[in-house]
């Protein structure tokens, strides 16, 4: 496999790597879109990190390494901060 080949298969953006430290799921919006929401511990620091319409969840307790997307928005006059996860990712483990 030449250079070219292995950048084209790396993951590429922000990754977030700590391990699960909790979780919570819940419907949303009129369409009912479930989102599951990950308490990540990584450095010392917490991100709660989103995940729209999964299809499968992450245990808690396991390490991760997440491509991750950064939102900033602005509510009642405060800058916040969203995290969620680029890609819907497959064969993650166990259902609640």
């Amino acid at each position: 496999m030449n250079s070219k080949s292995k950048l084209q298969n790396a993951v590429e953006g922000l990754i977030l790597k700590g391990a699960v430290a909790g979780r919570s799921r819940r419907n949303v919006g009129d369409k009912n879109i479930e989102l599951v929401t990950y308490k990540i511990s990584a450095d010392g620091k917490t991100y709660f990190v989103k995940d729209w319409a999964p299809k499968d969840y992450l245990s808690v307790g396991s390490p991760i390494e997440l491509p991750i997307t950064i939102k900033t928005y602005q509510k009642n006059g405060h800058v916040m901060i969203d995290y969620t996860i680029s890609a819907n990712n497959t064969n993650l483990g166990e259902a609640f």
